[in-house]
């Protein structure tokens, strides 16, 4: 199979004032993939600096329920294993919220942070 691809996506909040930077990626996975391929770990990585910076994190792995029967534990399984790698990267532990979703058609986890 494949390795996960991840396609990082920086942004910035329209609401002025309230959260001043916004960063969204997305770790894609085969769809019964609990695999976290070596160019997925690149891209963690790559977000080092955002992670240390991030005030919080929020980690949603996603499983479309139609395409497995254990759906919600493929979901929070994906989600983590991102975040431990994100807690290896110096994130802290205690900014962080899991979450996982099976009512869309994804096999992804997305990582949202908001800056400090």
């Amino acid at each position: 199979a494949p390795a996960p691809k991840a396609t990082p996506v920086a942004e910035q909040m329209s609401s002025a004032g309230t959260e001043p930077f916004a960063e969204h990626t997305e770790i894609e996975f085969d769809a019964k993939s609990r695999d976290l391929g070596d160019g997925a770990r690149e891209s963690i990585a790559a977000l080092r600096d955002s992670v240390i910076k991030a005030r919080r994190i929020v980690v949603t792995g996603y499983c479309d329920r139609h395409s497995a029967t254990n759906a919600k534990e493929i979901a929070l399984f994906r989600a983590m294993m991102v975040k431990n790698e994100l807690v290896n990267l110096g994130a802290a532990e205690k900014s962080m919220r899991v979450k996982y979703l099976t009512s869309q058609p994804k096999h992804i986890v997305a990582i949202d942070m908001t800056e400090r």
